[in-house]
């Protein structure tokens, strides 16, 4: 039985419970009003920060390919990298990214998976690591106090998870020993493919593969962070509350290209430091508009460009 079609009308059905939630207390006529005064200045601050996001972001990818007998050429780096970005748009959790391995020739499609998910795993521990300070920086009124217990639990065994994960990232001998102990993981073919391709990556490249995804939260909150200011809100928790955002959006990737629970999450936390939930979801909306919307746009040429080499 096919359950891709049932499993897409579910992502599609949150996404829209999640924007049908919303709209009961933040109005379109209420966003449309906010944009219209945001600060210029600010809001362009936040649009030229897209480069430096998207760099960030391919410097990562590259660090890893860094490890193959033999580099792809730059030009098939940067359009395998772009039609990610359209994928993983229309995917829950940004899974469609993992589609940029199907535009690098001549290389097995297994060790690109396995490197695409390892860039995904450093990006993910630094998400975790610093939104579960950030939850646990802000007030406890964000959520009741029943679901906000079971999401920090949840949260605390995915810090453990990732915390093993990054033990791993740091010294792929540690899996080594544990599939050698284990017969049975031992005949686990993607655990082998991971252990080989950890093995093929330089430390030096691991480390800077963390110091990327470091980089590029860093300035995927500070984004937000200016585009929550040019609506008129400054708190000294701005980063926190962006930064949990971005936590349980990882945490629940289970809406159509991460579209409404987003939002959700976002006007639950900064109302929790004394935001309006009209200012939270027209930044998060902003946000998803310019590092997410306007790549995605960028990529249609050269989707099809792929097409017609």
């Amino acid at each position: 039985m096919n359950l891709r079609p049932w499993r897409g009308a579910l992502q599609l059905a949150v996404s829209l419970g999640a924007l049908w939630l919303i709209s009961r207390s933040v109005s379109l006529q209420d966003l449309t009003r906010l944009w219209s005064l945001a600060d210029g200045g600010l809001l362009f601050a936040a649009v030229a920060l897209l480069p430096l996001n998207l760099g960030l972001q391919l410097m990562k990818w590259r660090t890893l390919l860094l490890g193959l007998e033999v580099l792809p050429p730059g030009k098939q780096i940067l359009r395998s990298w772009f039609l990610g970005l359209l994928l993983g748009l229309l995917t829950p959790g940004r899974l469609g990214e993992h589609g940029r391995i199907l535009f690098l020739r001549d290389i097995p499609r297994s060790r690109l998976l396995t490197l695409s998910l390892l860039e995904r795993a450093a990006s993910s521990v630094v998400t975790v690591f610093l939104g579960l300070a950030c939850l646990l920086a802000l007030p406890h009124s964000w959520f009741p106090g029943l679901p906000r217990q079971a999401i920090l639990v949840y949260a605390g065994v995915s810090f453990l998870l990732h915390l093993l994960a990054l033990a791993v990232l740091l010294r792929p001998v540690l899996l080594g020993g544990l599939l050698d102990r284990l017969p049975r993981l031992r005949e686990h073919r993607r655990l082998q493919e991971a252990r080989a391709a950890l093995a093929g990556i330089a430390p030096s490249h691991r480390l800077a593969l963390l110091g990327w995804s470091l980089a590029f939260w860093l300035c995927f909150t500070g984004q937000f962070v200016l585009l929550i200011r040019s609506l008129g809100f400054e708190h000294s928790l701005s980063w926190a509350a962006a930064g949990g955002t971005f936590l349980l959006n990882a945490l629940f990737p289970i809406s159509f290209g991460n579209l409404g629970l987003r939002e959700l999450f976002s006007a639950a936390l900064f109302q929790s430091i004394g935001a309006e939930a009209a200012l939270a979801v027209g930044a998060s909306l902003l946000l998803f508009s310019i590092n997410m919307l306007l790549p995605a746009l960028i990529s249609l040429p050269l989707l099809r460009s792929g097409r017609a080499s």
